[in-house]
């Protein structure tokens, strides 16, 4: 679910049951998790309960009972602009029935018949994103806006116009300011950031006033943006959950997959698996990148490398018209000779796992000892120079930080 700011409280007073402040991992959770990108945290807690968490200190927390009218709990959830919107069934699980929970007054309300979107536009439905004055559904015909106060409908982007973002908590929800310059509409905005697809498979995220967008990955589901960070589920081979931090230019990478529920705040990450909720930290501070220090065995000195702060994805390198920058733009990557052996590393951080990769193939290092500082790799067995790119993954948070370099021997 895509996320807009809530400047609404979290519960007005005397609504609901108050809980404790944002929830640790390992919290029970029936059904996917959804968050407003800045504080706030919903998800079903217990069966048609929604617990709205919030990540600031002293201010409230809820419990809310989903209303009469939705049974056996719901499958989609979404929240901003002080809303939280759920899809759920009726008592004979034959007709959907969409509900609106405004959290300043703590209420409940239906909104209109949301199968006749499906017979209209082709069927298939999934909350998008809402804000306080509209809901964003996609349907097997394309997204849609739904207006919530009589529950018409309008198109994603306005008739015969340029690409616009937009924005969801406004009387009139198309911005073409920034958007008309991508080649696609843009799946999310917040301002000045625009987050959209570079081509058929990868995602990219866009400032405004900038020309060249950064690539994120490629074959993402439940992209996201808020707070200044984008965050997806990445699917394939480097399956996991991910978060950009726009600001620091960093990518942050959790291994996993058949994640349920997928969402972040400005302080976490949240994702559900199991029926458990998961929160990983994100950096309060932009972190300095870590250098890695690599040589042949053997030999006395030491090659210094600096982290790119932009992995370029799964797979090898982006289109070169949306290549992202590096740590040091235009950098000649560092030259390590390599006459015989293996190649030693030494890092900044202790590490779980060294993979390093030439293109699209991949090998796994070998740890020195019990040192997880240190690691060997075998290297490139052919002569002449070869380009390969070197990942290490630390036992906090697993962040992904990655070194190019070219061995030559």
């Amino acid at each position: 679910m895509l996320a807009t700011t809530v400047t609404a409280a979290v519960a007005a007073a005397g609504t609901g049951t108050a809980v404790a402040e944002a929830p640790p991992s390992g919290t029970r959770s029936l059904g996917p998790v959804a968050t407003d990108g800045e504080r706030l945290v919903i998800w079903e807690a217990a069966p048609g309960v929604i617990r709205v968490a919030s990540e600031r200190a002293g201010e409230p927390s809820a419990d809310h009972p989903a209303p009469a009218f939705c049974h056996d709990g719901f499958s989609e959830l979404a929240a901003g602009g002080g809303n939280v919107a759920l899809l759920c069934w009726d008592e004979a699980r034959i007709r959907s029935r969409l509900a609106l929970l405004e959290l300043a007054t703590g209420s409940w309300r239906e909104l209109p018949d949301p199968d006749s979107w499906r017979r209209d536009l082709g069927g298939g439905l999934e909350l998008v994103d809402v804000g306080a004055r509209w809901l964003k559904a996609g349907t097997d015909a394309g997204p849609v806006l739904v207006d919530l106060r009589d529950g018409s409908r309008q198109p994603v982007q306005p008739p015969g116009g340029e690409p616009a973002a937009l924005d969801l908590d406004a009387e009139r929800p198309y911005r073409p300011e920034c958007a008309a310059s991508l080649p696609h509409p843009p799946i999310a905005s917040d301002p000045p950031y625009l987050l959209g697809a570079a081509d058929e498979r990868w995602i990219a995220l866009w400032r405004c006033g900038v020309a060249r967008p950064v690539l994120l990955d490629a074959y993402v589901e439940a992209p996201q943006l808020g707070g200044a960070i984008a965050s997806w589920e990445a699917v394939g081979r480097d399956a996991g959950a991910r978060a950009h931090l726009a600001r620091c230019r960093l990518t942050l990478a959790w291994p996993g997959w058949s994640f349920s529920g997928i969402a972040h705040t400005r302080r976490a990450l949240y994702t559900v698996a199991a029926g458990r909720l998961r929160r990983a930290p994100l950096p309060t501070r932009c972190p300095r990148p870590a250098t890695l220090r690599i040589r042949a065995a053997g030999a006395r000195a030491w090659t210094r490398v600096p982290a790119q702060l932009w992995p370029t994805g799964p797979g090898g390198a982006p289109p070169l018209a949306v290549r992202p920058p590096t740590a040091t733009p235009r950098a000649t990557a560092p030259v390590v000779r390599q006459p015989r052996g293996r190649l030693e590393l030494r890092l900044a951080f202790p590490a779980t796992q060294v993979v390093w990769r030439i293109g699209p193939r991949r090998w796994t290092g070998t740890m020195v000892g019990s040192d997880r500082r240190r690691w060997r790799i075998p290297g490139p067995r052919r002569d002449g120079a070869t380009r390969i790119a070197i990942e290490a993954r630390d036992d906090r948070a697993l962040v992904a930080q990655r070194y190019l370099l070219t061995i030559r021997r």
